[in-house]
């Protein structure tokens, strides 16, 4: 019987899974939003498609005019934050921020997926002769950053902000007068210095190695079982509510 259960189970799984994934195809294909965070400079109508938000919309217009005019993501993120403006989320501007941004294809009309080969409309906040130029640039920004920072995976990319100015801290790399090449990691602001990269990024992973003891992973991963019986003791119930509202 327990058998027959978890088969039971594992085949609902699936077959929801399967139900949810079509039903986001769907969406997409008829242009509608498929949850999650809107991106900035849209907000969802009552039909669930995107409708242009004019308050966030010419923070995005910003953000692309200022970068084609040779501004750097830096200088438009203090330019943004000094002025006040916030994320969709509710949060300061970052450097990671503007290049999702700046990459993201909705603003000039596509409504893009992996689940799908086509993409749909929606309406458009960028035109696509300034698209064009702000992707040239990403891309001339990205050849010279792999030109300046060779042969070093910077492993804390994404992982440090800076306690002073709450910037992020990224990898970088110098050279001396002998041609020794170096490489560090520093903070957008420069508040604390260049801090070493072997040498910082051995002391953290030394640091985990200390704290990630097996009894502490068990730890995690009980916690981690806990969570997920809870949430899909939750969702039992939030699907016998359902059933019961419909009836």
């Amino acid at each position: 019987m327990e058998a027959v259960l978890e088969g039971m189970d594992e085949y609902y799984s699936a077959e929801l899974s399967q139900k949810i994934k079509w039903g986001m195809r769907e969406n997409i294909y008829k242009g509608k939003t498929t949850g999650g965070y809107t991106a900035l400079g849209y907000k969802v109508g009552a039909d669930k498609r995107l409708e242009i938000d004019e308050r966030g919309a010419a923070i995005v217009r910003m953000i692309f005019t200022e970068y084609d005019s040779g501004k750097t993501f830096a200088e438009i993120c203090a330019m943004l934050n000094d002025a006040g403006y916030v994320t969709q989320r509710g949060k300061a501007f970052r450097h990671d921020t503007l290049s999702r941004i700046c990459s993201n294809r909705k603003y000039i009309g596509e409504y893009t997926s992996d689940m799908v080969a086509e993409p749909s409309a929606c309406p458009a906040i960028i035109d696509r002769d300034l698209w064009g130029r702000v992707q040239t640039k990403l891309k001339n920004s990205k050849q010279k950053h792999r030109h300046t920072n060779p042969k070093h995976d910077y492993l804390l990319t994404g992982f440090l902000t800076c306690s002073q100015c709450g910037k992020p801290i990224r990898g970088t790399a110098g050279t001396n007068k002998t041609g020794k090449r170096y490489y560090y990691y520093k903070c957008d602001a420069g508040c604390c210095g260049r801090l070493p990269a072997y040498q910082l990024e051995d002391t953290i992973v030394h640091a985990l190695e200390d704290a990630l003891t097996p009894e502490k992973c068990d730890e995690i991963a009980d916690k981690a079982y806990t969570l997920y019986q809870k949430e899909r003791a939750e969702n039992v119930q939030l699907q016998a509510a359902k059933a019961e509202k419909k009836k």
